[in-house]
């Protein structure tokens, strides 16, 4: 199982911008997507492949905030502003260092900005 998860991770990993050569890692993501337990993970793969949650967007009646880095990668910037035009009152972040996981390729402000809008938001 973990070879499966290893492989099918490399691949996705390579998309995640400039850390998808990062052997280490990609060892703590193996580790950490094999403790997600098989019907948590069919339910998220139903979601992000299956499910259609365009029509959910505009009813979303809280503040949000959406990230999105430059790099095309995995997605396209133009996909951060459709979430952004039509989630009503969504904050776009948009991170020119990073690509899918800004989060770890630009920690630093993806902290700052999370802390900015969680006081904001308090």
């Amino acid at each position: 199982m973990l070879s499966v998860v290893r492989s099918k991770l490399s691949g996705s990993v390579a998309c995640f911008g400039r850390m998808g050569s990062d052997e280490a890692m990609l060892a703590w993501m193996t580790g950490d997507y094999l403790r997600t337990p098989a019907h948590i993970a069919s339910l998220v793969l139903y979601q992000q492949t299956v499910a259609d949650s365009m029509p959910a967007f505009p009813k979303i009646d809280f503040p949000t905030q959406v990230h999105f880095g430059t790099d095309p990668k995995m997605y396209r910037i133009e996909h951060g502003h459709w979430l952004a035009e039509h989630i009503p009152g969504t904050e776009l972040v948009v991170f020119e260092d990073s690509g899918h996981c800004p989060m770890w390729e630009e920690p630093d402000r993806f902290n700052e900005t999370v802390d900015r809008f969680a006081r904001q938001v308090a």
